[in-house]
Parts: C-alpha cells; sequence; structure tokens
C-alpha cells in the first residue's frame, strides 16, 4: 500500500469517527444548578443531524443496590423528556438514553435532602399524672437548605379510634393531662412552597388516672335570695392506686374555688365553700379544683343566680302609696 494511499484512509477513518461522536446523543438536565427535593427535573436527549419518533428513544438509569452492585434499568418512558416530578433524594442515580441504537455519554447529578425529618419531643417524659402540665415539641435540626423556602409544623393525636387528628397548628402543644389524652402522637413538617412533607417517629403519652369523679354542687341551690345561706361542696372520688378502689378521703387532697376565673378560695383543706349572707357580688360562674399531690381535676361549672325578694315598703312608703291612691280616686 502507497504511503498516500495509507494516508488517505487513516482520513476517512478519523471523518468516520468524528460523524459517529458528533451524531451521539447528549442529555441535558435542566436546571442547571443544585437540586433539592420536591424539584421538577427535566432530562432531554438530543443528537445533532438525528431525527427520530419518540418511540425510537429509550431511557436507562443504573442503580446502585445494596452490594454496591449496579443494576441497569429501562426506564418506563418514552420521549425526548424525562420528567421527574416530585424529585426524591433516591433519584441520585446514571442516567442515559438511545436513540436508534446510538447511547448518550452517561451523566449522574445529586438531589438533596431539603430538611431533615422532624424529632418529636414531650415535656415532662414517662408517665404523666392526670393534671400535670405536658408540653409537646415538634423539632426539625435545620432549616430548609433552599433559599426562600420555610417550613410548616402540625403536631398530630391518634386517639383509640385509630384517627389521627391535628392537635396543633405549629411546633408547640401545651395541655392538661386527662385520661383521654393518652395515646400516640406525631408530627409533620411540610415546606411551604412544595409538596416535600416528612413524619416522626410516633412518642407515645401515658397518663395515670387519680380521680374518678371531681363534682360541684351548691345549697339550698343555684338560685339563691339576697342575704340567705349559699353553701358549695366540691366531692372527690380518687381512685386508691394500690388497691383500685375509690376513695374520698385523703390528707394531701387540697380544693380551689373560682368565681369567674378568679380565685376566692385557694388551696384549702374543706371542701365547703360558706357565704352567710349572699349579695350581688356572689352571683356568677363557680368551679372547683382539686389537687391530690402532682395530679389536678377541674369540676364542671355551674352558675349562682340571685333571685329579687318580696317587695317590702316602709312605712313612709305606705303613706305615700295611700295619698296616691286617694289623689287618683278623686281625680
Amino acid at each position: 500500500m502507497s504511503v498516500s494511499r495509507a494516508i488517505s484512509l487513516l482520513g476517512f477513518m478519523a471523518v468516520a469517527i468524528s460523524s459517529r461522536d458528533s451524531s451521539k446523543p447528549v442529555v441535558t438536565v435542566d436546571p442547571s444548578g443544585q437540586i433539592y427535593e420536591g424539584d421538577t427535573v427535566i432530562l432531554t436527549c438530543k443528537a445533532e443531524g438525528q431525527r427520530s419518533k419518540d418511540s425510537a428513544i429509550r431511557w436507562f438509569r443504573n442503580r446502585v443496590l445494596a452490594d454496591s452492585t449496579l443494576q441497569t434499568e429501562t426506564i418506563p418512558a418514552s420521549g425526548v423528556s424525562l420528567t421527574l416530578r416530585p424529585a426524591v433524594p433516591s433519584d441520585t442515580e446514571i442516567y442515559w438514553c438511545s436513540i436508534m441504537g446510538w447511547d448518550s455519554w452517561p451523566i449522574r447529578f445529586k438531589v438533596h435532602e431539603l430538611f431533615s425529618p422532624p424529632m418529636l419531643s414531650v415535656e415532662p417524659s414517662g408517665m404523666v399524672t392526670e393534671g400535670e402540665d405536658v408540653t409537646f415539641r415538634c423539632e426539625v435540626w435545620y432549616p430548609p437548605r433552599k433559599t426562600g423556602e420555610s417550613l410548616q409544623a402540625t403536631i398530630f393525636f391518634t386517639d383509640d379510634s385509630g384517627r389521627p387528628k391535628a392537635v396543633s397548628a405549629g411546633d408547640q402543644h401545651t395541655f392538661i393531662a386527662e385520661r383521654a389524652n393518652a395515646g400516640s402522637y406525631y408530627c409533620t413538617a411540610q415546606a411551604v412552597k412544595n409538596d416535600v412533607r416528612k413524619i416522626s417517629p410516633l412518642l407515645w403519652l401515658a397518663v395515670r388516672e387519680v380521680f374518678i369523679s371531681v363534682t360541684l354542687t351548691a345549697s339550698p341551690g343555684v338560685r339563691v335570695k339576697a342575704g340567705q345561706p349559699l353553701s358549695l361542696k366540691c366531692s372527690a372520688v380518687i381512685k386508691n392506686q394500690s388497691s383500685g378502689h375509690q376513695d374520698t378521703d385523703r390528707a394531701e387532697t387540697s380544693f380551689t374555688f373560682l368565681r369567674d376565673g378568679q380565685p376566692v378560695v385557694t388551696r384549702s383543706h374543706s371542701d365547703l365553700y360558706d357565704i352567710i349572707s349572699v349579695n350581688r357580688s356572689h352571683a356568677g360562674k363557680y368551679r372547683c379544683v382539686v389537687n391530690a399531690g402532682r395530679a389536678q381535676k377541674h369540676s364542671q361549672e355551674i352558675l349562682i343566680y340571685l333571685q329579687n325578694g318580696p317587695v317590702v315598703f316602709g312605712l313612709g312608703a305606705l303613706g305615700f302609696l295611700a295619698a296616691t291612691i286617694v289623689l287618683c280616686v278623686k281625680w
């Protein structure tokens, strides 16, 4: 073979290789910057000088398995574009496309976690006693990593029926423990501008029941006349924790009586609140609060009315009334 012929052959091969590389498909990714979970990612497959139907384009992905080996998957999508909506961290893989048997160079992009899953905490921890103040807090350890994004936290409670219900539209929920509050709790954190929502592990709250019932009664009744005596009695039935039986007499039990939300008797060892002579200032809404150790329970609310008594006229008033009647008759 002559030198000139060999040079011509090498030139032809170089042109062929160059032509083949120029027609090799190329995959582009939008957005081109950092990608976060919740974003919409569009991969586009293009090749210079090739026009093909969408059905001739195929998409592939390499997944890294637990043993660090690669597994090739055919993505059930056709067309020039492959859309990931919303993107999740597990979409961080190697992708490539094929047009009429021509494979693109593989590309890899990373989907960053937008924020960490929330954690729910409770104070006090462990079993709480009926009447204690309980506070749940939903904590997100890191703020959203995407500029301009914010989070909304919600705390949920699941009762015996198994149906969760939101108990706070925020990251904190405080209440006085009752037996009905026992159950499982969890919280969610959701990005305001997209659909990324993460859930905390479940947290169980156990409530130790102390009171069986607390009842407020009035004697002689809720309707009294001015000058009459009034006695309010706060009856508490307390559960005996050792035997499980009812117990109505405990030395550490104290009673607080409130009128219109303000205490009139505080931490008394007597379950009675006596008013010797009722006047207008004694009318209002009453309830009592029983404390037994750390436990606390409120009674129902009762409304005390002040009745109008019989009209009593003095001697001067009777004389004036008689004169008025005489004048009216004469007229």
